[in-house]
């Protein structure tokens, strides 16, 4: 969907995409956001990419070997 909405293939891959309807609760919205939060967080400690981008590497810049 993001794709057809025009983002680039990367943007499209590292997306989160929610959906709320009028019968979530604030108590879930709340339980998310935590758990979304310390999911990510345990996810930049595992990635080196991350690594490089907290180092002001432009990743856009690197030449990736084909597997």
């Amino acid at each position: 969907m993001l794709r057809a909405l025009g983002l680039d293939a990367e943007m499209a891959h590292t997306s989160l995409r929610l959906g709320l309807g009028r019968f979530t609760t604030e108590a879930e919205v709340d339980f998310a956001i935590d758990h979304i939060a310390g999911a990510v967080t345990r996810l930049r400690g595992l990635s080196p990419l991350w690594d490089m981008h907290q180092d002001g590497i432009d990743l856009k810049s690197i030449q990736w070997a084909e597997h």
